[in-house]
């Protein structure tokens, strides 16, 4: 059987082609080709990314449409710090689109991402996490931005704790007689895990002020004793374990993203699929969307059943 030969790009609009739909695998070769012309190409990516940025429809319109994902994963590797207002564009966008524009991507890559491409403009981060009319795990992916700089040492540990605390703060004072008593506050919820996986003992008092006031879900992150311990495990120790789970600055957007199930399925040519055995078979049913119900009958989005 003969290997194909990888494509030869010349120009953006062939490279733009490869990675704008998914289909099954990753497009390494034309990450490939970007980052060997990097210089040639960003002014292109940001562009792009600027367009969809300005108006998402056709990231709304059609799952299959990720070439989003492909230019902030690289323009993140490539610390292009034009590429942040772009991208917080894009997770602005109201909660009925964010799952579409975005989906997984969020609690995946967007915290790393934002940190990457943040180059100092901490307020900007802060704003997002203020913003209440923003989905919650996007704000939750701005806090998570002002942790990676502290484990980068880009933003004083000190520092990233204070803005992360005044964020908590501000969000409590907002929620303050407005939650029912059996509801929580979830972006407190997701901050308070945030500052213990920073060992920020200094944030306790606020984090128990929380928990007393019930806005923390238990459920999520444990009892507030249970939380306290894993408070006092040393800053050192935490920045090792955070290092080797990767969650650091985006130094690879293929190894941040290659493994994801959409590039792990098998190649489509036309109407066929060929599996690793080079077995062709007819596709005898519809393809399933990364956002469409999964066809086992669960209820759940593929990408988090039987895609997952």
């Amino acid at each position: 059987m003969t290997t194909p030969t990888a494509p030869a790009f010349t120009d953006w609009s062939g490279l733009r082609a490869a990675l704008e739909r998914t289909s099954g695998r990753y497009p390494s070769a034309a990450v490939e080709a970007l980052r060997a012309d990097r210089a040639r190409y960003v002014p292109d990516m940001l562009a792009e990314l600027q367009r969809l940025a300005d108006d998402p429809s056709p990231l709304v319109a059609d799952a299959d449409v990720i070439l989003h994902f492909h230019l902030i994963a690289l323009l993140a590797e490539f610390r292009e710090p034009a590429a942040l207002a772009p991208v917080i564009a894009l997770a602005r966008r109201g909660e009925d689109d964010i799952e579409a524009i975005l989906g997984d991507f969020v609690g995946e890559l967007l915290g790393r991402a934002l940190a990457s491409l943040c180059a100092g403009r901490f307020d900007e981060l802060v704003s997002l996490a203020d913003d209440a009319a923003v989905d919650t795990w996007v704000r939750s992916a701005a806090v998570e931005a002002l942790a990676v700089l502290a484990l980068e040492g880009d933003l004083p540990h000190a520092e990233a704790v204070q803005r992360i605390v005044a964020v908590g703060e501000r969000e409590a004072a907002r929620l303050a007689g407005k939650l029912a008593d059996d509801e929580h506050a979830p972006l407190l919820t997701l901050i308070s895990g945030t500052l213990c996986d920073m060992a920020a003992v200094d944030a306790l008092p606020a984090v128990r002020h929380w928990f007393e006031q019930g806005l923390v879900d238990k459920s999520f992150n444990g009892d507030l004793s249970a939380l306290e311990a894993e408070f006092q495990v040393p800053l050192e120790e935490r920045r090792r374990q955070l290092q080797d789970l990767k969650r650091g600055y985006v130094t690879s957007a293929s190894e941040s993203l290659a493994e994801w199930p959409m590039f792990k399925l098998p190649a489509a040519v036309g109407d066929v699929l060929h599996i690793d055995n080079g077995t062709p078979f007819a596709r005898t049913d519809a393809k399933v969307g990364r956002n469409d119900p999964c066809p086992c009958g669960s209820g759940k989005k593929y990408k988090k059943c039987c895609g997952a």
